[in-house]
């Protein structure tokens, strides 16, 4: 399908499917007031590599003039206080993402993650559980384990280590990325192998 034919909702439907279906939380950081950025590892979009290994598979999030931003915990605990001062300094490692609780997009969703808090920390603007938080521009809720984030800001930006990924350059980036994977599982046992990549490893191949 091509990009010409998908809107935007669409595109970050793609994105959320690409970053949550074998995904982790890497790391986050922000500069309030201006952005908050949220790192994603094994995400499914092909990022080649500058030599012969394999694709880079980091992608960075950056939501700009953020106006709620807000860390979820799913069962609270001595082990889970100030988890989120933890992933900023690398000081825990990265959870992985719950692949059916991870929206740009689906109100409902967003609205059950948030029901299923036990604590949300709030450190820029209002409560995720205010009405006008759904109907803003950006907006993304997720799970990552007991882990999660809530964050609305009025632009967004797709990172990687080339630099700005456009949301029209995605739908390409991903039949790029499972056309890698099919090649990956058909050379795995052979002896032309290509370099080991655990985000291929841990996905199911498409046949």
């Amino acid at each position: 399908m091509k990009s010409d034919n998908l809107s935007d909702h669409d595109l970050l439907e793609l994105l959320a499917s690409a970053i949550s279906d074998v995904g982790y939380w890497n790391w986050w950081t922000a500069e309030l007031p201006e952005l908050v950025q949220v790192e994603f590892g094994r995400v499914q979009l092909y990022l080649p590599s500058e030599n012969q290994s394999a694709p880079h598979n980091m992608v960075a999030l950056q939501f700009r003039n953020p106006t709620s931003i807000s860390f979820l915990t799913r069962i609270q605990g001595d082990d889970t206080h100030l988890w989120h001062e933890a992933l900023h300094e690398e000081k825990m490692e990265g959870p992985n993402i719950t692949w059916d609780a991870f929206s740009f997009t689906h109100q409902e969703q967003m609205t059950a993650i948030l029901e299923d808090a036990q604590v949300i920390t709030t450190i820029h603007g209002y409560s995720p559980k205010d009405d006008v938080f759904l109907k803003e521009k950006y907006k993304l809720v997720f799970w990552a384990g007991n882990f999660g984030m809530a964050i609305a800001a009025q632009d967004i930006k797709i990172l990687a280590h080339t630099g700005e990924i456009a949301l029209q350059g995605l739908p390409e980036m991903s039949k790029q990325w499972w056309g890698y994977l099919d090649e990956y599982w058909k050379r795995k046992d052979t002896i032309d192998p290509m370099p080991v990549d655990y985000t291929c490893e841990v996905t199911i191949p498409s046949r």
